[in-house]
């Protein structure tokens, strides 16, 4: 007998989050192990970014955006 599993994701697809080694990704770039179960491939909880701090960095004049998205942006 064949059983199937249907994961749901944890991460929402549109939200930034802080992963490991302060990288910053969105739900949709997010790996498997993060998106699934809310934990990075090292096994760090991620940390859904807030509007404190989108808050915070835009004081600092930083934005905060998706690596991946941001590289999608540039390559041709």
């Amino acid at each position: 007998m064949e059983t199937t599993t249907t994961l749901k994701a944890v991460l929402g697809d549109s939200k930034l989050y802080f992963g490991d080694n302060g990288r910053v990704f969105c739900g949709a770039h997010a790996g498997a192990s993060a998106k699934f179960t809310g934990r990075d491939i090292s096994g760090q909880r991620v940390k859904a970014l807030t509007a404190r701090d989108h808050a915070e960095a835009r004081s600092a004049g930083v934005a905060f955006e998706c690596e991946s998205c941001k590289w999608r942006k540039v390559r041709p």
